[in-house]
């Protein structure tokens, strides 16, 4: 399958997730490329990357790629001589610099560290709640939690924050949900056929990862956050990233972080390597 590469490492860079960030800041051209082993009838590299106007990256993401020290030599020097400027993230597989980084800060690029939450879902339940926060115990079960569409969540982000993005990005989540790759949780008022939320979250997620996508509330969310590290757990899914974690940033970016490092895991680093 065309992500089974990726989804080693990360939830996100699946084909829906793609659409979604050109529907988000549209149009890319397409940039990505895939070793596929006939012999063996699996893909021993990949890179996401899409160019618009004169940068390329990781369609709004990072440029990521993934394989042999030769497929990434071969794809960075390809992308180099398209476009110099070039947005790309390290995954710091097994503690070492890649190849791509190699060249990249060899260019004159510039290295930023990129810290991100992950939580260890091959961990029990037990542990699980032994890792919250002491603070969150007594939230987590605050509200009955339930699976829903996007609707609920949709419906709650316009009544907080107005109309943030285009219909078709919630149509492609809504894709992303029937395909077996996103889940909503959401708590509120249920009827027979509405729902009307009031703590509601998107987690994207395949046969290892999660991401913990988006939200909305206007109530405590604690008790939804646990719900889905909960269901991302018996989905089988092996990890959860919680999203990024920012020490020095403005004090709503460090509220957030240390919001989101109170479900547990730890803290982890990839690098991040723009053009100066």
């Amino acid at each position: 399958m065309a992500n089974d590469l990726i989804s080693n490492y990360t939830a996100l860079y699946s084909p829906l997730d793609i659409t979604y960030n050109n529907a988000m800041s549209g149009n890319y051209e397409n940039l990505s490329m895939v070793d596929y082993n006939i012999k063996s009838d699996t893909i021993d590299g990949e890179m996401v990357s899409g160019l618009k106007g004169d940068k390329i990256t990781g369609y709004w993401r990072p440029v990521i790629c993934f394989g042999n020290d030769n497929f990434q030599r071969e794809q960075i020097k390809r992308l180099y001589d398209i476009c110099p400027d070039i947005y790309y993230q390290d995954y710091l597989i097994n503690g070492s610099v890649s190849v791509i980084s190699r060249f990249l800060l060899g260019m004159g690029y510039k290295a930023r560290p990129y810290y991100t939450q992950i939580i260890d879902l091959t961990k029990t339940k037990e542990e699980l709640h032994a890792d919250l926060r002491k603070s969150y115990k007594s939230l987590i079960y605050k509200y009955p939690v339930y699976n829903c569409t996007t609707k609920p969540i949709r419906d709650l982000h316009f009544k907080l924050r107005g109309k943030t993005r285009p219909d078709e990005t919630w149509e492609i989540q809504e894709r992303m949900i029937l395909n077996s790759q996103a889940f909503v949780l959401a708590s509120g008022k249920v009827g027979l056929l509405t729902m009307e939320a009031n703590a509601t979250a998107m987690v994207y997620y395949n046969k290892d990862w999660a991401y913990y996508a988006c939200g909305a509330s206007e109530i405590d969310s604690h008790h939804v956050i646990w719900s889905c590290i909960l269901k991302a757990k018996e989905l089988g899914c092996k990890w959860f990233e919680m999203g990024e974690q920012k020490f020095n940033g403005s004090e709503k970016e460090k509220n957030i972080s240390i919001f989101k490092s109170g479900y547990g895991g730890k803290t982890i680093a990839r690098l991040n390597l723009t053009k100066e």
